[in-house]
């Protein structure tokens, strides 16, 4: 049995799960791990190349796209190793990258997963695109390293030695996270209506409540290419993330909470109507879709399960 199983979900991703798939190769302990790439009906030449370049990793080529949350459910279950270690195919991680990773779960107690240092690449220079991340009172989760400037602009901050220790945060990011494949198969794995984005806020918040502990892992580097496979504040960026974080405030957050956070959006989407911005529509899609789950999410909070 391996110990790892390392696990990419691509979807259109020919342009560069080619240089992700590549720098694995030179990671050290990487002959103790498998690979596993589930391919989410991508149009593009990412199969083939995958085919033909990486032939000794197993491919799944799923008929449709599952969203990442159902797709890793998936890969999680055909996967052998002790731990799954989720990774972006738009990264390029350093040969140190995965020792550093499931070391923690030996060196610490109680450990339901372990965050990478992504870094990002901005006009030359590097930054740090995520060491964990922060969850909000209203629940928002961001990058720790992000910075939102005061005209809502999201920049990112130097590498320094507060990036350097290792430390616990609130939520871990799903561009790199190793996690024991059996506490993740025991939780249900990811929440599959979270089609995209938020479902490793919510996994973290779930494994807090059991009183395990999210690891941020400096030593464990790699390079990210962000929103590579989504258009950062496209209609589909903006749906999933709106949506998505307020399914996450319906089942983590207080009832007075999950009240303020409705009117706060219907608010706001009823500004966006009478301005005549097309984020409106997107807007009622979102409400439309939570009318079709709260009964789902109450459940969820009584029973405490998926």
């Amino acid at each position: 049995m391996p110990t790892a199983s390392i696990i990419l979900i691509s979807f259109n991703s020919a342009e560069f799960i080619g240089t992700c798939l590549a720098s694995l190769q030179k990671v050290t302990g990487i002959a103790d791990a498998e690979i596993i790439v589930w391919d989410n009906a991508s149009t593009d030449d990412t199969v083939s190349l995958i085919k033909k370049k990486f032939p000794k990793l197993l491919l799944h080529e799923s008929p449709k796209n599952l969203g990442f949350g159902k797709a890793i459910n998936r890969a999680a279950k055909i996967a052998t190793g002790k731990y799954l270690v989720l990774l972006n195919p738009d990264t390029q991680v350093e040969q140190n990258w995965l020792q550093p990773l499931l070391s923690t779960f030996t060196s610490e107690t109680k450990v339901g997963a372990v965050n990478s240092k992504t870094k990002i690449v901005i006009d030359g220079s590097e930054y740090i695109q995520n060491a964990g991340n922060y969850v909000f009172y209203d629940g928002h989760s961001r990058d720790r390293g992000a910075v939102i400037t005061k005209d809502r602009q999201q920049e990112y901050e130097s590498d320094s030695t507060y990036y350097n220790t290792a430390k616990k945060v609130a939520a871990f990011s799903g561009v790199s996270v190793a996690l024991p494949r059996k506490l993740f198969l025991e939780m249900g794995g990811f929440d599959e209506r979270l089609f995209m984005y938020y479902e490793d806020t919510d996994f973290s918040l779930r494994l807090a409540k059991k009183g395990y502990d999210i690891w941020y892992q400096p030593k464990s580097e790699l390079k990210h290419i962000h929103s590579a496979s989504s258009e950062e504040w496209s209609e589909f960026f903006v749906y999933h993330t709106e949506l998505n974080r307020l399914l996450l405030v319906w089942k983590h957050f207080s009832f007075m909470r999950v009240l303020s956070e409705i009117n706060k959006y219907k608010l706001s989407l009823l500004y966006q109507l009478v301005k005549g911005k097309k984020r409106g529509l997107t807007r009622i899609k979102v409400i439309a879709k939570i009318l079709t789950l709260i009964p789902g999410l109450i459940m969820y909070r009584f029973k405490g399960s998926q």
